[in-house]
């Protein structure tokens, strides 16, 4: 299938035309410094000025670039292709490259070709003679500017556009991992600690983070992370750390200012507490005549296209309308009434543990409903309250309209 070589626009939240009400949970969800971006199986989207943007492109699994321009590897072992992509004018620069593993960075690539390493120009930044000790050192590629980072013998390595290699610090020791961000900033999990490097400074101890969760601004000067009891941005010229930020929060970029994910309501906001986006919440859906339960986590009216509720307490893998209330299932079983006020928590029957997993949940109004497991059934009070009830399943048409039971999809 010829890919498609556009970029496709849509509006943003409730109105009329062609719109995304939510995105649900990307598999990987980040900031460019200015814009919200996102990865799902289906491509690449953007969220800037109200508006969605959306690169259709197969199997992408990474994403570099600050600004206007992305650098989208997608693909697999001896079969990649990088995609420059022009968010402003709609262009696609498109490159195959056959190599054991690719790295992207904003303006250049790292190809591993099993014997070697070399660099590759993905952007407008020309490329300069690449030292030995670097081709040797599996160098990483600066997600904003043009710029390589290494380490041979514990020291650090960079070198930028203009081809000169500069010493940025020596380790203690074998980093047990590190990230790479813009202008050659970088932060390094060592066995007693964590250090620090901002773009043409020095090594730094900064106070305990999980590397993995880092997050750079545009110019690789902050940073935000998980420290084990909630968010934190850090300055990595001067290791000054703010005020910890506890709840469920995903550390996810700058645009410009420190975003995170409150997963407990999949919205997007700003450590300060300004409201970016909603609709980042992972849910199975189901429609009950003009309503619409699920995406986002919340409700909508078909309607209008608006939100019913202002909250977005829904986040299962399965989803039903049973009388007065909405049923949840995911981990455990969650019901709701019509104004999404939580009326009934509790786990899961052991049934599905031994006969499971839950393939659906099916209404049984006005009190009850049904959770298909591999060959039988459970019939569930929406209270939680007395033992469910088990059936073959081939006996559940005689007691239930199945043909009336709409099944949920995941948003």
């Amino acid at each position: 299938m010829k890919p498609m070589d556009s970029i496709l626009r849509f509006g943003w939240g409730p109105g009329a035309g062609n719109r995304i009400l939510c995105a649900g949970l990307p598999d990987v969800l980040f900031a460019d410094g200015h814009h919200i971006g996102w990865m799902n199986p289906d491509g690449v989207w953007r969220l800037h000025d109200g508006e969605a943007r959306f690169f259709p492109v197969l199997n992408a699994v990474g994403v570099a670039g600050v600004g206007d321009t992305w650098t989208v590897l997608c693909g697999e072992p001896e079969a990649w292709e990088i995609c420059r992509v022009d968010w402003r004018s709609s262009e696609i620069a498109r490159q195959s490259i056959a190599a054991r593993a690719v790295s992207v960075g904003a303006e250049w690539a790292v190809v591993d070709r099993g014997s070697h390493r070399s660099l590759l120009n993905v952007g407008q930044t020309a490329l300069p003679r690449v030292p030995e000790g670097a081709r040797e050192a599996h160098p990483r590629p600066w997600i904003g500017g043009a710029g390589i980072t290494w380490i041979a013998e514990n020291t650090v390595y960079r070198m930028g556009s203009d081809g000169r290699v500069r010493v940025a610090g020596s380790l203690p020791g074998r980093p047990k991992g590190w990230v790479v961000g813009p202008e050659g900033a970088a932060v390094f999990e060592m066995e007693h600690g964590i250090l620090g490097l901002a773009p043409g400074g020095g090594l730094v101890p900064l106070a305990p983070l999980d590397v993995q969760t880092v997050r750079f601004d545009a110019g690789g000067g902050r940073i935000i992370a998980w420290n084990g009891e909630g968010v934190v941005e850090i300055d990595l010229r001067t290791a000054k750390m703010s005020t910890v930020q506890p709840g469920d929060l995903r550390p996810v970029g700058f645009a410009p200012d420190a975003v995170v994910l409150d997963e407990s309501t999949g919205t997007l906001r700003t450590l300060s507490g300004a409201r970016v986006a909603t609709g980042f919440c992972p849910s199975a859906s189901a429609i009950d005549g003009v309503q619409l339960y699920g995406p986002g986590g919340t409700a909508w009216d078909l309607q209008t296209g608006e939100p019913i509720w202002t909250h977005a307490p829904l986040c299962g893998e399965h989803l039903s309308v049973v009388g007065a209330y909405i049923v949840s299932v995911g981990s455990q079983i969650e019901v709701f009434d019509r104004q999404g006020v939580a009326t009934h928590r509790f786990a899961l029957p052991s049934e599905a543990d031994t006969h499971g997993p839950v393939y659906d949940v099916i209404a049984d109004p006005p009190g009850h409903f049904f959770l298909e497991l591999e060959e039988t059934a459970l019939r569930v009070p929406v209270d939680g309250q007395g033992d469910p009830a088990r059936f073959f399943l081939d006996a559940l048409d005689t007691l239930i309209d199945l043909d009336q039971s709409v099944a949920g999809w995941r948003c």
